[in-house]
């Protein structure tokens, strides 16, 4: 039976943005902060920029302080702490008082401390991880070419001054396999360091020993950068459970939506930028990981979401029987319908496999059943990639049995990397439909990539 869609509806539904968002990390975790201290970043963008905001995370009952945060771009990566090209520190400014508000602030006596609203009282759970997030105001900061790497993505430095006695709220990951690596970043820089003294308040006070910063090492504690670019790009979301965070993959955040990113996007630099957010945590059930992508859709304004087709996390009688699913199919389409809702275009994932052992015929029945369903949303012209067909392993019989294909799991319960690369390829084929973009002439279509 053919499953080709009534009508294509998509390609004329994909929002192109300047606000161009990266949060490679949805997973936040609290850290308890003992002696001041300076956390500091560094960012790429893949366009040129004018203005910049950060987004703060806090999954605690109480607010935490950031003293100051400031910025500055940067024609090189440098040493990663230090910019290169001369240009200013400039102060984040915090006049609206975290309210996600699309105004420019070039009040030179805006206040610059920023009080980080604690999670909501709802939202606290045995496990909370839905956090509340706060917004500096939009700050003009212009980018700088860059002097090293002709047409890469424009870099920010960025350094907040963090209190002792207070629990901050940190995105979880050190990406120490991302930062710092091109053959897996393709330029999309994202790190970040720690050091124990104030380089913030006189930003250019030596740090003598550099590496004493840990820089690749530390967790990032700006949750979300976004930039106002010159040309509107296209900016995705992740939500899911941990199979859609990507632990057992490097870093174990290099999921199949940050692979598709920086490799597609490597070959847009400064034409068609693009921009990813991830709201997929370890463990979250489809109520957590759907209200956490639903938080953030208004200030991220997403071209596209993908959506997981799947959790074991959920339960009825068992976990992932057809009762489970059934609540799950329903929250699915109602997260879909508020994708559409907030302008971006929502693409299904088909159920990703599990480990034998929680793959009993409670689950793989019912696990099968919503397989077909999501596949059949295509005749509406949903877009739909059938990632239960990349990695899922079969019977005798010719039928999915639950499990991975051999090579696309380490552990038997998540993809690696080369299950996720797999999904990535599939994935950048649907894009590439939808976008109506080619893909760029070091990333053929014609074989699976290799990240």
């Amino acid at each position: 039976m053919s499953l080709d869609p009534l009508f294509h509806p998509l390609q004329n539904m994909l929002r192109r943005t300047s606000r161009i968002s990266w949060a490679p990390s949805g997973w936040f975790v609290e850290f308890p902060m003992r002696s001041l201290a300076t956390s500091l970043h560094i960012f790429a963008c893949p366009d040129d920029f004018y203005s910049v905001r950060l987004g703060f995370a806090n999954v605690g009952p109480a607010a935490y302080t950031v003293t100051k945060a400031i910025a500055a771009p940067s024609t090189t990566p440098g040493d990663f702490i230090n910019p290169t090209g001369g240009a200013a520190w400039v102060p984040l400014t915090f006049a609206n008082h975290g309210v996600d508000i699309e105004s420019l602030v070039i009040n030179g006596g805006a206040p610059t401390e920023i009080v980080v609203s604690a999670a909501k009282p709802a939202w606290q759970r045995e496990r909370n991880i839905i956090p509340s997030w706060t917004w500096t105001d939009w700050t003009p900061i212009a980018s700088r070419l860059r002097t090293d790497i002709a047409d890469a993505p424009r870099l920010l430095m960025v350094r907040t001054l963090l209190p002792s006695d207070q629990k901050i709220t940190q995105p979880n990951g050190n990406f120490n396999g991302f930062f710092a690596q091109s053959a897996v970043n393709h330029g999309f820089e994202y790190g970040a360091g720690w050091v124990p003294v104030d380089l913030v308040t006189e930003p250019d006070r030596p740090l003598n020993n550099v590496s004493a910063a840990n820089f690749g090492e530390a967790r990032a504690t700006v949750a979300c950068i976004q930039f106002a670019t010159k040309n509107r790009g296209l900016v995705g979301m992740a939500a899911g459970d941990s199979h859609h965070q990507g632990t057992s993959t490097t870093t174990q955040f290099l999921n199949y939506l940050l692979r598709a990113t920086v490799l597609l996007g490597s070959g847009w630099v400064g034409k068609v930028p693009f921009g990813y957010v991830a709201t997929a945590v370890g463990g979250a059930t489809s109520e957590q990981f759907f209200l956490m992508l639903h938080s953030l859709l208004p200030a991220i304004r997403p071209s596209f979401v993908v959506l997981p087709g799947w959790t074991y996390n959920d339960q009825g009688e068992v976990h992932a029987d057809e009762a489970a699913n059934n609540i799950f199919m329903a929250r699915l389409v109602l997260a879909a319908d508020n994708c559409i809702l907030n302008g971006a275009v929502p693409i299904f994932l088909t159920p990703f496999p599990r480990d034998a052992g929680s793959m009993t015929a409670a689950q793989v029945e019912p696990w099968r059943k919503l397989r077909h369903s999501i596949l059949s949303m295509r005749y509406s012209g949903a877009a739909v990639v059938d990632a239960t067909a990349i990695l899922g392993a079969k019977t005798d019989s010719g039928e999915f049995d639950g499990t991975y294909r051999p090579g696309f799991s380490s552990d038997g319960a998540h993809p690696n990397d080369a299950g996720h690369a797999a999904v990535s390829y599939a994935l950048m084929v649907e894009l590439n439909r939808i976008t109506g973009l080619t893909g760029p002439p070091h990333c053929s279509l014609n074989t699976s990539p290799v990240i």
